[in-house]
């Protein structure tokens, strides 16, 4: 039978990432609601500052390896032994190096208690670097259904760990063991379904090339991360614990979308740009599309969000988490350009470039530090706004840095961000004055909530339904582009990668069977 299509398998991909994403953010919504009705706002401060930290520090524990894993054409299974034993051993490294810098790292936030919850973390390093190179080698193969099972059952069974340890009184401890659990019954499924090419010797003849082509894809996250939480080590230092907690619960909601579409959307195309970085017009082509399909999907979420913040948070969180409305708000007005400024950044990695990637995180990471520092006076709605701004000039970047690799124009983007303004001001007719009647009858909160967001989404629902009966609009691709990923797959012989010798390409090798 012959081999499915790069589109094929890419749609396949991102729909077995869909379903598997919808899962874990029920679960995410859910263990959230529970959470916040059983912790405190310092419960959540004191956590997010450790988190803060393993997000930074978690982005050199393979230097970029898992990236080049995926990027590179040719690959050999001394080079794959030769990463997982790096993973390994780094991963252990980083454990060590963390738990004994605890107490530094806790001062530096303001924050002492929470050198205990920085320790525990730390053990994710060692146990993530046993499962990173059979993890990337499942996106690598468009392993994409066993990796959304995986993520699914492990997020779910962490999650109510977290629960069951708050409601037995364990604070803010229940949220870290719940973390634990959740990554080592990871890498024990990981294990199961792609078994690595297991080896504790570094033979750095095999590894000098990924790591050359890493460490470029290392200051890319690592900028990327200094952005995406330095808000967070500054609200602390200048808030404090519990502003941090209000701001962090903000955030965690506002970023679901785009933790989705990374989940969805980000580890399909990597590979799939990767595979396209020779052709301009093809890359220039998907990558217009994705903007278009990432647009039409948040414009109208987010503004229904900004409309619905009083409601959203009482509901999800409860009526105690007010403080977190305004801010929510504000980062929701970026929630788009929050998402899409990583399809720029995938298009630059995926065609080799991340020199320019990393000066554009850099760029973008000074950005965030030097507006919450200044906006802190304004308290957290201040650092929001400030955030927001350094959100939609990295989008600009990164969306420009894309465009260098394909034979896109700036009226291009323009174009594919028109539908989505229309179904956003349609969602605004709709929700704005729904929301309004249905506050001042004094309805119920679930109730504005639910009739707010039937009524918000006639608009677009409606607008999608014209462009998906226009064969030659981009609605129509989107469409289509759903339908055969949902279709089943075909199956096809599998090779063991274990069996290939030691100069073997491995690149078209597949995955033992689970």
């Amino acid at each position: 039978m012959s081999e499915p299509s790069l589109r094929t398998k890419t749609t396949r991909g991102i729909a077995s990432s869909l379903l598997g994403v919808v899962g874990t953010n029920i679960v995410r919504i859910a263990s959230i609601a529970i959470l916040a009705r059983l912790l405190t706002p310092a419960d959540f401060g004191i956590v997010a500052v450790a988190m803060t930290v393993v997000m930074l520090v978690q982005n050199v524990r393979d230097i970029g390896v898992g990236g080049a894993i995926v990027q590179r054409k040719d690959l050999t299974i001394d080079e794959l032994r030769s990463a997982f034993a790096f993973s390994v051993w780094l991963g252990f490294a980083l454990t060590a190096v963390m738990a004994l810098t605890a107490p530094w790292i806790a001062d530096l936030f303001g924050e002492p208690k929470a050198v205990p919850y920085i320790r525990a973390l730390s053990a994710m390093f060692a146990i993530r670097g046993l499962s990173m190179v059979p993890y990337v080698l499942l996106q690598r193969e468009f392993g994409f259904r066993h990796i959304a099972i995986i993520d699914t059952g492990t997020y779910a069974i962490g999650s109510l760990a977290s629960v069951v340890l708050a409601a037995m009184g364990f604070g803010a401890w229940s949220i870290v063991w719940g973390d634990l659990i959740e990554i080592g019954l990871g890498v024990i499924a990981i294990w199961w379904v792609r078994r690595p090419p297991f080896a504790l010797r570094i033979h750095w003849q095999h590894l000098r090339g990924l790591l050359g082509i890493g460490a470029g894809y290392t200051v890319v996250q690592l900028a990327n991360v200094a952005a995406t939480q330095s808000d967070n080590a500054i609200v602390s230092r200048q808030l404090g614990g519990d502003a941090l907690g209000f701001y962090s619960r903000a955030y965690d909601m506002v970023r679901i979308p785009s933790m989705m579409f990374t989940s969805i959307v980000g580890s399909v195309m990597f590979p799939a740009f990767a595979t396209l970085q020779n052709d301009a017009e093809r890359l220039g082509q998907a990558f217009r599309r994705s903007l278009f399909a990432t647009a039409v999907i948040l414009t109208p979420a987010s503004i229904g969000l900004i409309v619905l913040a009083p409601e959203v948070i009482a509901t999800v969180i409860g009526p105690q988490w007010t403080n977190t409305v305004l801010p929510f708000q504000i980062m929701g007005a970026t929630m788009l350009f929050r998402t899409s400024y990583k399809i720029g950044a995938i298009v630059a990695r995926a065609s080799g470039d991340a020199a320019r990637t990393a000066v554009t995180q850099a760029v973008y990471a000074v950005a965030v530090i030097a507006g919450a520092i200044f906006a802190s006076r304004w308290g957290i709605a201040g650092v929001a706004t400030s955030t927001a701004i350094a959100v939609t000039l990295n989008f600009l970047m990164l969306t420009g840095l894309g465009m260098h690799y394909t034979n896109l124009k700036w009226w291009d983007v323009v174009n594919a961000h028109r539908q989505a303004v229309l179904a956003g001001l349609l969602t605004l007719a709709g929700a704005w004055p729904t929301a309004w009647l249905l506050r001042q009858a004094g309805a119920p909160r679930v109730v504005t909530l639910v009739v707010t967001t039937l009524v918000g989404a006639l608009g677009p629902l409606a607008l999608a339904y014209r462009g998906v009966r226009n064969k030659g609009s981009d609605w129509h691709w989107v469409w289509e582009a759903l339908r055969t990923g949902l279709r089943g797959k075909r199956k096809k012989k599998k090779v063991p990668a274990q069996h290939l010798t030691s100069t073997e390409d491995v690149t078209k090798a597949e995955p033992p069977p689970a």
